[in-house]
C-alpha cells in the first residue's frame, strides 16, 4: 500500500470505530445546538402556552401558575446546561430534577388533602 491509501484506510477505520474525528465532533456539535435549541423552543412555548392559558381563564398569577411557568422554565434549562457544560456528572443534573420532582410530588399532596 502507498501511503495515501493507507492513511484514507486508518482514517475509514477511525470513523467506523467512532473516534473522534473531525466530521464526528461536527456532527456532535450539531445535534447539541440542534437539541440546545428545541429546549429553547419548548422553554418559549410552554410559557406562551402558561400566559395564554391564564389570559383565557382571566386569572392573575397564583400558586399552580407559579409552579407551571417554573416547570416550563427550569427543565428546559437544565437540558440546555447539561448539553452545554458537557463534563457534568449525572449527578449534578439529577439533583436539581429531584429536586423539582419532590417539590411537584409534596404540593400535588397536600391539594388532594384539603
Amino acid at each position: 500500500m502507498d501511503e495515501t491509501s493507507s492513511f484514507c484506510y486508518l482514517k475509514s477505520l477511525q470513523i467506523a470505530q467512532g473516534r473522534n474525528t473531525l466530521g464526528s465532533a461536527m456532527s456532535e456539535i450539531c445535534l447539541r445546538t440542534a437539541a440546545i435549541v428545541v429546549a429553547g423552543i419548548a422553554m418559549f412555548v410552554g410559557m406562551a402556552g402558561v400566559f395564554q392559558r391564564l389570559h383565557a381563564k382571566d386569572q392573575g398569577f397564583g400558586p399552580n401558575s407559579l409552579r407551571a411557568l417554573g416547570i416550563v422554565i427550569f427543565v428546559p434549562s437544565l437540558v440546555i446546561i447539561g448539553l452545554t457544560f458537557p463534563d457534568f456528572k449525572s449527578e449534578t443534573i439529577a439533583a436539581p430534577l429531584g429536586t423539582v420532582a419532590g417539590y411537584i410530588l409534596s404540593q400535588a399532596t397536600r391539594d388532594q388533602d384539603s
